[in-house]
């Protein structure tokens, strides 16, 4: 009878084992489908960034002046041979909510390398600075393959005070289980909406110089105009 019960709860235990075994790895796909569908929203932005910039000729136009607010915009290395454009956005952190006394600075560095047609790189700095501790958190993400639906070789490097936490590990190395989603995490929190505000920042630049082309054909409209009075 004894040996009979025992088997019993073999088999009961096995088949418990069998279930949980099969949930996880529906769970597992489950959470490899969601990243692959967030895959597919960074290759649509990166795409459209690369067209905005192939459109607009952002890279080579010397005429920008108007900018969002507290973000500049600049070529590299050499403005004459640029191989990489830059839109830099910061915020000043204050002493208190209402203090008037800077004690910081956060920064982040959009870098597109790009040859005025095709991206080859995208680059993301994001820096925080406290100046009276002189403390500095630095985190550096690469994606060298942009215009692939692969993000699994997205690098990422985190230094604190010049100590480097986490040197060029690869988003495809990260954790993305139930308990911690994270790399589903990074792509949905992080990459898809820095890559989206990017993408504003190249329209809002592109069409804010279209305009101002624009408003000066209309000045010279007006001057010739009155030409035709005398």
């Amino acid at each position: 009878m004894k040996r009979i019960i025992v088997f019993i709860l073999m088999i009961f235990f096995a088949g418990q084992i069998f279930i949980t075994a099969q949930e996880n790895r529906l769970v597992s796909e489950q959470l490899d489908n969601q990243g692959k569908v967030y895959d597919r929203q960074i290759l649509e932005l990166n795409s459209s960034i690369q067209k905005k910039i192939s459109e607009t000729g952002i890279l080579t136009n010397e005429n920008i002046k108007v900018l969002p607010y507290q973000t500049q915009f600049r070529v590299g290395p050499d403005r004459e041979k640029p191989q990489y454009l830059e839109i830099i956005k910061h915020t000043y952190i204050r002493s208190s909510q209402f203090g008037r006394d800077y004690i910081g600075v956060e920064e982040k560095t959009l870098r597109i390398h790009t040859d005025g047609n095709n991206v080859s790189k995208v680059e993301t700095i994001v820096l925080t600075k406290n100046y009276n501790s002189l403390e500095e958190e630095i985190v550096t993400v690469v994606d060298p393959s942009p215009m692939t639906e692969d993000t699994d070789d997205i690098t990422f490097t985190h230094e604190v005070n010049k100590k480097k936490l986490v040197e060029e590990k690869k988003l495809g190395d990260i954790k993305n289980t139930l308990a911690q989603p994270l790399r589903n995490e990074i792509k949905m929190q992080f990459i898809v909406p820095n890559l989206s505000i990017l993408l504003n920042s190249i329209v809002f630049i592109s069409e804010a110089s279209q305009k101002g082309f624009g408003d000066s054909d209309d000045i010279m409209l007006d001057f010739l105009k009155k030409s035709t009075l005398y």
